[in-house]
């Protein structure tokens, strides 16, 4: 009696992990979705990496306008235990991003600086999903 008890225990952990529990690997593939702005963002996820492919993201700047910034061309980034954390630098920005990729699942947040001329702008900390295609 005992032994079945265990064995129904050890099935029962194993169905939660492949039914999208908390032990879901990350499924390799292209990721779409929006950001809380609103907007798009797609990532491309392997076994160890995430790749931020594109997003956009609207920054206020110090003049008081603001910019829709379409950005691209990231380098991938390490995939350790589903969760990934970045900063990457391009020739007038910087862009900060982490997050965690759970079953078919992306989601993180994405931060971004930016100078225009001599105007800096800043985005907030903005949150982002996007699911396996």
């Amino acid at each position: 009696m005992r032994r079945t008890v265990m064995l129904l225990t050890l099935s029962c952990l194993v169905l939660g992990a492949s039914a999208g529990g908390a032990f879901a690997a990350a499924k390799a593939g292209t990721y779409a979705g929006k950001t809380a702005q609103k907007r798009a963002v797609r990532l491309k996820v392997s076994a160890t990496q995430v790749k931020l492919m594109n997003f956009t993201i609207e920054l206020k700047c110090g003049d008081g306008s603001s910019l829709v910034d379409v950005e691209s061309d990231f380098e991938p980034s390490a995939l350790r235990g589903g969760k990934f954390k970045d900063v990457q630098f391009g020739s007038t920005d910087t862009v900060r991003f982490s997050g965690k990729v759970a079953g078919s699942k992306a989601t993180g947040t994405l931060k971004v600086t930016d100078k225009v001329g001599k105007v800096s702008c800043h985005s907030p900390t903005v949150k982002f999903t996007a699911h396996r295609k």
